[in-house]
């Protein structure tokens, strides 16, 4: 197979772009060659299949620094010839075991040597002839004669597989000295078919996966179209895509409903996006040969084992038709627009939601002061802990985040309900207060599944046993560590600078320095109790921790950022029911909850749904024993839905409609 003439690139091209070679970039191509040379091999042995010439299952590329059977027996010879620290400069496997070792000894080197021979730990080279009687398969041979140019050759794997190595008396050794190469063409689940079926429906995808399916998607269509557009154009083009939508306030195939002046002409968002990246005369070139419409809509069509069978089937729609007829105008502009943006009910049901979760969690008004706030939101913002990037990942999925995004903006009646406080705004807030009230309990967990007397120690040295407290004052306590510690650690810098004639260097640091001690607050106990390694793991746990609390967080107030396939496929506005995810995805979960385990945030087991059993009681025993309200009811119908509404939902009276 070759890629098309407007992806490949020659030598001189590569050598320009690679530029200086670092230590990095050499990295980064010895890693490249090992995956060739490993995937190529599992090509072979699968061309080869069962032989009974040769142990096709055992073989597996050796690198020129791999210590090997016949490596490993010329050593010993030549041992004390060459000294221990040029032996173990040669082969990977010593220099793991014994670098760094002080006062190393050829006779430590020759045991450890022996006895990874003697454990059957180290692979044997492949010697048999290329021709005649035994010769190797020409798959195989053909892989070994390519290989040579990138430093691999050909060897039999261990016997005794991935094993700890051990000495007579039973003392570790080493444990797997040796890895196989893995590949994507190698079956290393043991999970049956049916299994794997069920993950791949419901394994979580993440929308930066389908943003980034949806930009490799724009760079190879493209190409294929021969549009002329390079690679990083097409990236760009998508990017610009992407921060136009945000803008706007639709998706990115929403861009066909934004009327812009283009070129002197009248044109859409999409042709905006074209023009900001190509200019004027570019674009004019462009659609000589391709619509910018169709590729935008081709791109951001999704591929079906992410978006799902319907979001595929219509985004396929959508871009076949969006030179003729204007479906994707409608169904990604138009609709949104009058289903969210125009929609007062809408409007008012989002600015309620957020609240009532709340309460039915029991979240209190997060009692954090304004500069740890700031610090939380800023911390919060991380690459790791965001759930919505407006202009990037959260804008391709309709009907979540197109919803999400139009909440309380500038349409008319976003600006009605602007009045009544920013909606979009208290819904963060809420995400917030909710974070930060739940983050100590997920700390906790965390904490005591590493070590209980970290979390002892905490709570004696803070003099409460609340996890919320515990969780905020630890942040502040490392917070002001880390600003105490700052002359110590640029300190020198600065006077070095200083001291070199560079005045505005150390003016510089000198800035740098008083904006961390800005920050210093005044320290507890707790912190300076701890080694360096134990506060680096509390710190993890408590990243970590605030990572799964915002993550709920999310849930709770908008949606489930990683839904699989299966529920992606239903939840269609069209063609599936909708909204499954979010009468399934959430409503249905914080109901449970209320009921089954947590009301109000109390540890009260069954007592929500022992409680709804008994209105429900009360209302049929009211039925039978009073005439009047029985009548009442039956003449106003209307009336048993309105107090169904005020009660928590089940699951058998949800529904997706």
């Amino acid at each position: 197979h070759r890629p098309p003439a407007a992806l490949r690139i020659t030598t001189d091209d590569a050598k320009k772009i690679l530029g200086t070679v670092t230590e990095g970039k050499s990295k980064a191509v010895r890693l490249i060659a090992y995956a060739k040379a490993g995937e190529g091999l599992e090509a072979a042995k699968a061309a080869v299949g069962a032989s009974k010439k040769i142990d096709v299952a055992r073989l597996t590329p050796i690198a020129e620094d791999t210590l090997t059977v016949d490596r490993a027996q010329a050593l010993l010879g030549e041992l004390d010839t060459i000294g221990p620290g040029e032996a173990i400069s040669r082969f990977r496997t010593l220099e793991d075991r014994f670098l760094g070792h002080a006062s190393l000894t050829t006779t430590e080197i020759r045991e450890f040597i022996e006895t990874l021979v003697k454990k059957d730990a180290l692979p044997q080279e492949v010697h048999l002839p290329t021709t005649g009687k035994n010769a190797l398969p020409s798959a195989l041979g053909a892989w070994r004669e390519e290989s040579k140019a990138l430093g691999y050759d050909l060897a039999f794997a261990p016997k005794s597989g991935w094993t700890a190595v051990v000495d007579d008396a039973g003392n570790v050794i080493v444990s797997d000295p040796f890895v196989h190469f893995q590949s994507g063409r190698r079956a290393i689940s043991a999970r049956n078919p049916i299994g794997q079926m069920a993950d791949s429906l419901m394994r979580g995808i993440s929308q930066r996966t389908i943003i980034n399916d949806s930009r490799n998607r724009m760079v190879k269509i493209a190409a294929e179209r021969q549009t002329g557009l390079a690679p990083a154009e097409a990236r760009a083009v998508h990017r610009v895509m992407l921060r136009l939508a945000g803008e706007h306030g639709v998706t990115p195939r929403g861009l066909v409903g934004v009327t812009r002046i283009v070129n002197g002409v009248k044109g859409n968002g999409i042709h905006q996006a074209f023009e900001e990246v190509l200019g004027a005369a570019r674009l004019a070139e462009l659609e000589k040969v391709a619509d910018p419409v169709y590729l935008a809509m081709a791109a951001f069509r999704g591929n079906m084992s992410h978006v799902g069978l319907t979001q595929a089937i219509t985004g396929t729609i959508k871009a076949e038709s969006s030179r003729h007829l204007p479906i994707a105008q409608i169904t990604e502009y138009l609709y949104p627009k009058a289903r969210f943006e125009w929609n007062p009910l809408f409007q008012a049901q989002e600015k309620i939601e957020s609240p009532f979760w709340n309460a039915l969690r029991g979240v209190r008004k997060a009692i954090v002061d304004p500069e740890m706030q700031e610090t939380y939101k800023a911390f919060s913002n991380l690459p790791e802990l965001r759930y919505l990037d407006i202009e990037y990942a959260g804008l391709y999925l309709f009907g979540d985040i197109a919803a999400q995004k139009v909440v309380g903006s500038g349409g008319v009646f976003g600006r009605f309900m602007a009045k009544y406080g920013n909606v979009a705004r208290s819904k963060q807030i809420a995400r917030f207060d909710q974070t930060v009230f739940d983050h100590g309990k997920y700390f906790q967990q965390a904490i005591e599944d590493i070590n209980p007397r970290y979390w002892r120690v905490m709570a004696e040295e803070y003099g409460t046993t609340d996890p919320g407290k515990i969780a905020v004052t630890f942040f502040k306590e490392r917070e002001a560590e880390a600003a105490g510690r700052i002359d110590d650690v640029i300190g020198h810098s600065i006077q070095t600078a200083y001291d070199a004639g560079d005045t505005a260097a150390g003016q510089a640091l000198n800035r740098a320095a008083g904006v961390a001690r800005g920050g210093s607050r005044a320290s507890g106990g707790a912190v300076k109790t701890f080694s360096e390694a134990d506060l680096e793991t509390i710190y993890t746990a408590w990243r970590e921790s605030f990572r799964q609390s915002s993550l709920q967080a999310y849930k709770t107030h908008f949606f489930n950022p990683d839904r699989g396939w299966l529920e992606r496929t239903l939840n269609h506005p069209y063609l599936g029911f909708y909204p499954l995810s979010y009468m399934y995805g959430k409503v249905l979960p914080e109901f449970a909850r209320f009921l089954l385990k947590r009301p109000f945030g109390l540890e009260a087991p069954l007592v929500g749904m022992n409680a709804v059993q008994r209105v429900q009681q009360t209302l049929l025993a009211q039925r039978a024993m009073n005439p009047e309200f029985d009548t009442f009811l039956n003449d106003h119908k209307d009336a048993i839905y309105l107090i169904e509404v005020l009660l928590p939902g089940t699951p058998t009276n949800i529904p997706v409609n």
